[in-house]
């Protein structure tokens, strides 16, 4: 859809406050930068009444995800004026969700790569699953572009790398991304980007129903695929994102059906192309109430409840499995997301753990109360729970001098690496002071600690990225790049 809505203006001015920190003198942000000025623009995305500030970059490579980090390589400030909402892992780095819009960092150095905002709007964003680009959503009400005096909301697909457009849409009235009618103002609820594919929006009817998806492109803004679903079936609980779950090829849908008098768990994998079945798992529903949780788990990817709920979500789902959790004590299914072949089930690795797992294809990483007292236990299991590696991490490593007690293990957020487990959190001093640290404990027996600058919030998270392990808290002021 292009409209010409007489001559726009999409302003771009430079961002303010947003200078990294660094002990190494850092690049200048100007080789390959493109400042656009758009005159009379042919796209309704530049015409619905606000100023786009907007520049792009040449991509960089900011190299691998690190398999170990050892100091603090940066600080990032968001620009004045903005709060910080989340941090997402791309392909080529990372990229900082504001309430306005979007900042592309180059993780190897902190910079700010590009930047995509739309000043006094309110901009949820994510990053599809192959981490290649970055999605925006914004609710417009232009009369002369929506012609039905609804309210809508807009799509716009961004190059990871280079904050280049790629293409633009509207979401169509009758299936807003959270399956809810915003028809009526005193109802709207907080904008959210989910159900993401490599090149498509996953969308349904706003009904608890479920009776089809639908795949919107995201370079045309043209519908791709529709695709019923079982009339027999119904999603397990709540609305329908908190379920779906989305691969770069694949849509993966679980549900509970009707069945000769019973019910069965069923899981059902959507070629992300076509809308055609790849795979069905089905079985009893184990336990009373089935499933309890439904990820697709790489191997930087926790098993649990999203953290980056909000505008912006944490899970980085380019991942070789996907993970049930059952209700009750009927443990984890792990089946293969390209084929649905289960690989393991009954294992129960999150539970007592504080409910997170790291999964790869062949082990999972978990973060348990350790055997000797004040102590963390980092440990590597195969699927089936058999132990293969384990580190002890001393929680008062360093506390001793301060007499300082260290907080709730609930406010610890951690990650795995391939060559070491990364875990964050905070504590008082007794004068009141509070610090910051990150413990690293190398998979075969070392730990140390990063003093971390202190992000003024309990819960700081954690992100592997291309380039660097990121610590950053919602609305805090700095992100900070470990390498």
């Amino acid at each position: 859809m292009s409209v010409v809505v007489g001559a726009v203006l999409a302003a771009v001015f430079p961002t303010r406050g947003a200078r990294p920190r660094g002990r190494r003198p850092l690049l200048g942000f100007v080789s390959g930068v493109l400042a656009v000025l758009v005159v009379a623009s042919a796209s309704w995305v530049w015409a619905v009444g606000r100023s786009v500030w907007h520049t792009t970059a040449a991509a960089v490579d900011p190299g691998p995800v690190p398999s170990t980090v050892h100091e603090v390589a940066w600080t990032w400030e968001p620009p004045r004026g903005v709060e910080l909402w989340n941090v997402l892992p791309t392909a080529s780095g990372a990229v900082a969700v504001l309430d306005d819009g979007v900042i592309g960092l180059d993780t190897a150095t902190g910079e700010e790569r590009w930047h995509y905002r739309r000043p006094g709007t309110g901009v949820a964003a994510n990053v599809t699953p192959d981490g290649k680009t970055v999605v925006l959503t914004f609710r417009i009400t232009d009369y002369r572009l929506l012609g039905d005096g609804n309210r809508r909301e807009a799509l716009l697909a961004l190059d990871a790398a280079t904050g280049r457009v790629l293409g633009d849409g509207l979401v169509p009235p009758e299936s807003p991304p959270l399956g809810a009618s915003w028809t009526d103002a005193e109802s709207w609820p907080d904008l959210y980007v989910g159900g993401l594919t490599a090149d498509a929006l996953i969308t349904w009817p706003g009904t608890e129903e479920l009776r089809s998806l639908g795949a919107l492109d995201l370079r045309t803004g043209e519908m791709r695929w529709t695709a019923d679903t079982d009339p027999d079936c119904r999603i397990p609980s709540g609305r329908t994102i908190w379920w779906l779950r989305t691969l770069p090829d694949t849509v993966l849908l679980p549900q509970l059906c009707s069945e000769n008098g019973g019910e069965t768990a069923r899981i059902t994998a959507f070629d992300a192309d076509s809308g055609e079945h790849r795979w069905v798992h089905e079985q009893p529903v184990p336990g009373q109430r089935g499933y309890r949780w439904l990820v697709v788990a790489g191997h930087h990817a926790p098993f649990g409840h999203p953290r980056g709920a909000g505008r912006g979500n944490g899970e980085r789902p380019n991942s070789p499995v996907v993970v049930v959790a059952w209700d009750g004590d009927s443990g984890h299914l792990v089946l293969d997301s390209a084929t649905g072949e289960v690989l393991a089930d009954g294992a129960d690795h999150a539970t007592g753990c504080g409910g997170l797992a790291h999964y790869t294809a062949e082990t999972v990483a978990v973060l348990c109360p350790g055997e000797v007292e004040q102590t963390l236990r980092l440990e590597k299991r195969t699927l089936d729970g058999d132990a293969v590696a384990g580190v002890e991490i001393p929680t008062r490593l360093g506390f001793d001098t301060l007499g300082a007690e260290p907080l709730s293990t609930a406010e610890v957020d951690w990650l795995s690496l391939a060559g070491a487990g990364v875990a964050v959190w905070g504590y008082q001093t007794p004068d009141g002071q509070s610090r910051l640290e990150a413990y690293v404990a190398e998979w075969d027996g070392d730990v140390r600690t990063i003093a971390l600058p202190d992000t003024g919030r309990s819960w700081t998270r954690l992100r592997s990225v291309p380039g660097a392990v990121l610590a950053y808290a919602n609305e805090s002021r700095e992100v900070v790049g470990l390498r």
